[in-house]
């Protein structure tokens, strides 16, 4: 699960709340940084000096997403990804293949596919509510997130029944 007494510095980690009703709230800082920030280091050094961010929390919502979601609309349900996430850590642009399926006009099919092209900050703008689900992924805690405004592109046209 990632917790730990203190990081690589022997700083114990103090909890931060990163992004707070849509806007960045709160940073990382590690110990080479505090005294640029004027803040104390926040304990998430990993030994080879890269962020080393523990548990991660992203709290659920307070509506399903039957009460989010209208029946009428069509929706792209991602569950799991195909293949490893591509990113660019100089632009932020972020690849990835996501397995999914699609409910359109009340019936569920399994997609074969989509990619979604984008810059990771536009997956944050196009967050929209998060759902009031909540399971664990390996070390994270996560819950549903309605996303809205971001295109994919489909592996093929049709879907499998």
């Amino acid at each position: 699960m990632n917790t730990r007494a203190f990081d690589a510095d022997g700083i114990p980690p103090r909890p931060r709340t990163l992004i707070c009703e849509g806007f960045i709230r709160d940073f990382y800082v590690f110990t080479q940084d505090a005294p640029v920030y004027q803040e104390e280091p926040t304990g998430h050094m990993g030994i080879d000096g890269s962020l080393w961010s523990g548990n991660v929390i992203v709290k659920s919502g307070r509506r399903s997403l039957n009460m989010i979601l209208a029946p009428e609309e069509v929706t792209i349900y991602c569950t799991h990804l195909l293949a490893p996430i591509k990113f660019d850590e100089s632009t932020g642009d972020v690849e990835m293949i996501i397995g999914c399926s699609m409910m359109r006009e009340g019936i569920r099919r399994r997609l074969h596919g989509v990619i979604l092209k984008t810059h990771v900050v536009k997956i944050f703008d196009a967050i929209d509510e998060i759902a009031n689900t909540q399971r664990r992924i390996d070390a994270v805690d996560v819950s549903d997130w309605v996303l809205r405004g971001l295109t994919f592109e489909f592996l093929q046209e049709e879907y499998v029944d």
